[in-house]
């Protein structure tokens, strides 16, 4: 918040006080005519107390447009980390999933060749025992 509005007082007592300043700006000329021993002093007083209380106005209203557009980013990054969230969890079970795959996968791969190499023993015996076949047939 800017230096204009630092005050501790109550929202309430805040708007009491912004009522007498603009009732006493809008008010001067008649104040002057009911009192014309109303020193210069006074209505330089008056006309400062006017301009600073324009001032809190202006800086009140953009401190509420201000409010609103932070209301609104707060309200789209919101939406942005529930996405994430949501982006972060399905890629979490993703990854879950991919992992037990590729278990999976290490399980098979490890089996595989231990039952490839039993049935390649087999065949190369069988072949073994058709070429002593062969070379005994070869013999007589």
């Amino acid at each position: 918040m800017s230096s204009l509005i630092k005050c501790r007082t109550s929202k309430k007592k805040w708007q009491v006080i912004c009522k007498i300043v603009v009732d006493v700006h809008y008010n001067s000329n008649f104040v002057k005519s009911r009192f014309p021993f109303m020193t210069e002093k006074i209505q330089l007083i008056i006309d400062e107390i006017s301009r600073k209380s324009k001032a809190l106005h202006h800086q009140l209203v953009e401190e509420r447009l201000q409010n609103e557009q932070l209301k609104l980013e707060n309200v789209n990054l919101r939406e942005q980390l529930l996405s994430s969230k949501s982006r972060i969890e399905s890629q979490a079970s993703e990854i879950k999933k991919l992992s037990e795959e590729m278990e999976s996968i290490k399980t098979q791969v490890v089996e595989v060749p231990v039952a490839s190499l039993t049935v390649r023993d087999e065949e190369i015996d069988e072949l073994v025992k058709e070429i002593e076949y062969c070379i005994s047939q070869l013999k007589k």
